[in-house]
């Protein structure tokens, strides 16, 4: 069984129509261009929440709801010295230093730093015996779109000539991806790549830009 990840990019040329609800002050949302294609990773596409002080990452995995927060006064100030070695020795009699020269490295780590208060998970969430999909490039104007079964994903951009977003599908374990069959189809004016990755991360199928089909 080979464990395999896809980065797929697609290229679209029209405008994208995103769903519009019933919410309040709709020009100054839509002026503003605050869209949330999805919320698959805590690290780089959640949804945040805060009132300036008290504040939180809101995201899915895996059929469940988590939630991140921490407070602005929360700081860890402890140095990380396991890596900087014996400290230098100084001959009296003569001053000469013996050891290690130059800052160590607890020099150069970012102190203090935030630290995360709590991670609530709202549900039990369900194995994932799909793909995990998250955005790697995002564009002012972006939509996308996945199947209740996850086999299936939509992508669309808008924009100027050039314009690109593009998404990443992680397997879990209990796919076997020895054999992968994709079926793409796009816009005339559209272009694609598509990257396959082994669980080492070695790059094991790069397509290079394609015209849509």
């Amino acid at each position: 069984m080979r464990t395999c990840r896809i980065s797929l990019i697609c290229l679209v040329l029209t405008g994208s129509v995103l769903a519009a609800g019933n919410i309040p002050y709709p020009n100054a949302l839509e002026d503003a261009n605050v869209t949330l294609s999805s919320m698959s990773d805590g690290q780089s596409e959640s949804l945040m929440l805060g009132n300036g002080d008290l504040y939180g990452v809101v995201w899915e995995n895996n059929g469940g709801l988590f939630m991140r927060i921490t407070k602005n006064d929360i700081w860890d100030a402890r140095v990380d010295t396991s890596k900087d070695g014996p400290m230098p020795k100084v001959d009296i009699a003569t001053g000469k230093v013996n050891g290690p020269g130059g800052a160590p490295p607890s020099y150069k780590l970012p102190y203090p730093h935030p630290r995360c208060a709590a991670v609530l998970r709202f549900g039990t969430g369900k194995p994932d015996s799909g793909a995990s999909w998250r955005c790697i490039r995002g564009a002012p104007k972006q939509h996308f779109t996945l199947a209740d079964d996850k086999k299936k994903a939509v992508m669309q951009v808008g924009g100027s000539g050039g314009a690109s977003t593009g998404y990443k599908a992680t397997f879990s374990d209990a796919v076997n991806a020895s054999a992968l069959h994709f079926t793409l189809k796009g816009s005339a004016n559209a272009s694609y790549y598509v990257n396959v990755y082994n669980k080492a991360g070695k790059n094991i199928l790069a397509t290079g830009w394609k015209k849509s089909p």
